[in-house]
């Protein structure tokens, strides 16, 4: 691009040029890092000794490149404190480590601040890395306080005391330790004891030290001022004849009855000029002692040694008996709050003897947590001896009897209320006074029952209530009643409640139509029965087929029975309503249902031949109709002759008895006859209806 002669850009010629980029992949480096703390603080005259050592972690490329070979580090010391000493490690380490060392002068007036620099570096060729660290001193002027030490004894005791200026400050301290010659500090207790705690070591201004063991002793005396931290040590050499050391045993305890031995050791005695025993109110200067326990005292030791000193033990010296258990009750639980809880005590324990327990149920401490019913015993046992205590414990709760839901009593005249099988550590009181776990109950009404035990009382009650189940009724399945005859119907069961079909609620009820009738008989409480009957109301058969009639030849005339509930039977063997009669015969029909059996008949006739048919007024026929059996009555004075025909004309043979005027047809058909009468002035026929 150029410019024209107007200044404007114009595109000239155009050039390419083709570049290659390589893209590598170089391994990236940590620099050496110096793991040494970099601040410092010390007292004048107080020598710092640092320790330097460095750490170079190589840096971990991408993957899959592998991790390079932890690098080789160096240490320069680049600027330097005047006096101090500057050593470094072996060069062949992978790290390497220097030591610097520094006295500070003791003319330092306020604090001071000192420093130095230290170059660290690695050796990778491709990218070495460096890093430089500097360390800071400061040191602090010591704080010029008067401080004095007091030391006196009596007899292996010491009092000690440490006395500086108020220049100090509140917050200044002091500590004691006792060394020994070699300087190691002394920590065993049973040769130097600081104050009543018996301590190796004191932080107090004022303090007790006893010497038990005669000979050379350093007290280090460690003074820090409460105005900075620096401090100063005084070192103190002295020498101590040590306390005589009678040290008696601990208290101890011996079973009452039993004998004990004490003796001061010969090398105690060599140091002594007298001593004395003091027991109960016994005395004894022997160097052996042995004594009964009867009972609890002290046994006292007073001695002098040859120095003069004199000191004074004792030792508590109990008596242990056999262990005496406290009482244990027995427990009643009904499941309030926690289950009990029994802890063995042993009212005689003194402390000084252990008691072991056990239970009978494994446990070995003295306490039991009772889970269930059952007798329980623990035993507590020492050196002397054991006994042993039993108990019992019983898990119960307030029993609710449950006499159940009020009862209702069918056919029984009493019924068992109660618990059939009475319950064990349970009363009953019933309100008739009874106590048994069952009554009879046999009258309507309330019955109620407390019942009681170690938790308390319940009461529970119950109504009875008595009554019978309705017995069977004994219906037939069907009642025939005849001529429009009406029934009373009675549902039986007297004092129950009835329900009959037409809704009538009484016990009886009169049947007045044909259908099925019912009745169900109610118990309020025991039940129902049911009973059902049909009822038939039939009229009895009527007939009347007429009189008997005398009729031309070829005559036709029907015979109708009536439209009834009946079965017809005619004497033709027809059995329908109505027949037609068309011969010169007896007619009969039977008409026949459940209620009765009825018979009629009518007779047609024709002139025999006979000159006239006339009916005799003064003679009669007693019954008629009959069954073939009857009686002449009226005026027989004339008779002469009788005959009898049927209605074919045949002569029929019978039996006359003249005192009784009585006629006797052997074997009648029923049907009509003609009786014909010969008197003394002719002859007469008469009609007989035989049934």
């Amino acid at each position: 691009w150029r410019k024209d002669s107007k200044g404007k850009y114009q595109n000239i010629g155009e050039t390419k040029v083709e570049s290659q980029i390589e893209v590598i992949t170089c391994t990236s480096n940590n620099p050496p890092v110096l793991t040494s703390s970099k601040d410092y603080t010390i007292c004048e005259g107080q020598t710092l000794v640092v320790d330097l050592s460095t750490i170079d972690k190589a840096k971990a490329p991408p993957p899959p490149n592998p991790t390079p070979d932890p690098d080789t580090t160096k240490m320069v010391l680049v600027t330097k404190i005047p006096g101090a000493k500057y050593k470094l490690g072996a060069d062949t380490q992978l790290n390497q480590t220097a030591k610097f060392t520094w006295t500070p002068d003791s003319n330092v007036t306020t604090d001071s601040v000192f420093s130095f620099l230290v170059r660290t570096y690695d050796k990778v060729c491709d990218w070495p890395m460096m890093d430089y660290s500097r360390f800071t001193i400061t040191v602090t002027p010591k704080i010029d306080v008067a401080f004095t030490r007091k030391m006196t004894t009596s007899c292996g005791s010491y009092e000690i005391e440490a006395n500086y200026d108020i220049k100090a400050g509140p917050k200044a301290t002091v500590f004691w330790e006792i060394l020994d010659t070699a300087g190691k500090r002394i920590t065993d207790t049973a040769l130097i004891a600081f104050g009543p705690n018996l301590d190796s070591t004191s932080d107090q201004k004022l303090e007790t030290l006893d010497i038990n063991q005669p000979g050379t002793y350093i007290l280090r005396s460690t003074f820090r001022s409460g105005l900075g931290p620096c401090e100063e040590i005084w070192l103190d050499t002295f020498y101590s004849d040590g306390r005589m050391n009678l040290i008696l045993p601990e208290d101890t305890a011996f079973c009452s009855g039993t004998n004990f031995t004490w003796e001061i050791s010969p090398n105690d005695a060599k140091n002594l000029s007298s001593y004395r025993w003091s027991y109960h109110q016994d005395e004894d200067t022997t160097q052996k002692i042995s004594k009964s326990v009867t009972s609890s005292t002290h046994l006292k030791l007073s001695a002098t040694g040859t120095t003069g000193c004199k000191e004074v033990d004792s030792v508590r010296i109990t008596a242990q008996y056999v262990p005496m258990l406290e009482k244990l009750n027995d427990t009643l639980y009904c499941g309030i709050g926690s289950p009990p809880i029994y802890k063995a005590v042993d009212v005689l324990d003194s402390g000084k003897v252990t008691n072991s327990f056990v239970w009978n149920t494994g446990n070995t401490d003295d306490t039991l947590h009772v889970s269930g019913s059952g007798r329980y015993w623990v035993k507590a046992e020492n050196e002397c001896g054991a006994q042993a205590d039993t108990f019992d414990v019983t898990f119960d709760k307030l029993y609710k009897i449950e006499l159940g839901p009020n009862l209702q009593v069918c056919d029984d005249p009493f019924i068992t209320i109660g618990d059939s099988i009475s319950v064990s550590g349970v009363k009953y009181q019933w309100k008739s006074g009874d106590t048994t776990s069952t009554m009879n109950a046999g009258a309507i009404g309330w019955y109620n029952v407390t019942v009681s035990n170690g938790c308390g009382s319940y009461t529970d009650s119950v109504f009875v209530h008595f009554d019978k189940t309705p017995e069977p009724i004994h219906w037939p399945d069907t009642l025939l009643y005849c001529d429009e005859v009406k029934d009373i119907y009675d549902a039986e069961n007297p004092g129950f409640r009835y329900y009959w079909d037409d809704g009538s609620k009484a016990r009886t009820k009169n049947i007045d139509r044909t259908g099925l009738h019912y009745v169900e008989v109610q118990s309020i409480h025991c039940g129902h029965v049911r009973d059902t009957i049909y009822a038939d109301l039939m009229l009895s058969p009527k007939v009347d087929l007429g009189n008997d009639s005398i009729v031309p030849i070829g005559f036709s005339k029907t015979l109708d029975a009536g439209v009834q509930d009946v079965t017809y039977l005619w004497s033709t063997g027809d059995t329908t309503q109505s027949i037609t009669a068309d011969t010169f015969t007896t007619y009969w029909v039977e008409l026949k249902n459940e209620c009765d059996t009825v018979r009629d008949s009518v007779t047609f006739t024709h002139n025999l031949g006979i000159a006239a048919l006339h009916l005799i007024p003064k003679v009669m026929i007693v019954p008629n109709p009959n069954r073939g059996t009857f009686t002449l009555g009226g005026d027989l004075d004339q008779l002469q002759t009788i005959k009898v025909f049927d209605q074919l004309g045949r002569e029929v043979s019978f039996d006359y008895v003249l005192t009784e005027n009585q006629v006797r047809l052997h074997e009648p058909a029923p049907g009509m006859y003609l009786l014909k009468l010969i008197l003394n002035d002719g002859s007469y026929t008469m009609r007989i209806l035989v049934n």
